[in-house]
């Protein structure tokens, strides 16, 4: 009973190893009233050391800089990295941008 409860528990920790990039939680921001513009996740930061028991220390992406602080698991989230560099940029819509109607007239507007 034991090692089913151990294998549930720890089924992502497998995901999270040294070298992999992860999300940090924003934890400010969920404490705060009137920050809906912060983003809710950090990042993209590198696993540094894992610490064990879901505990991990990261260090900044481009650099060797290792963060002071230590991070669970549960405020990490692995960041999948795209595979091609013309993949379209999360949150930015595609084509024409709100408003611009090109050469297409607005009914109800004399030009």
């Amino acid at each position: 009973m034991k090692k089913q409860a151990d294998a549930k528990r720890n089924t992502f920790a497998s995901e999270f190893k040294v070298g992999a990039l992860v999300f940090v939680l924003n934890s400010k921001k969920l404490a705060r009233k009137g920050s809906k513009l912060e983003q809710l996740w950090l990042g993209p930061y590198r696993i540094h050391e894992d610490l064990g028991k879901g505990c991990f220390k990261l260090s900044k992406r481009d650099s060797s800089q290792i963060l002071a602080q230590k991070y669970n698991i549960h405020r990490l989230k692995i960041y999948h990295v795209p595979e091609s560099s013309d993949a379209p940029i999360p949150g930015r819509a595609e084509g024409p941008v709100s408003g611009d109607h090109g050469d297409t007239p607005i009914p109800g507007r004399a030009e």
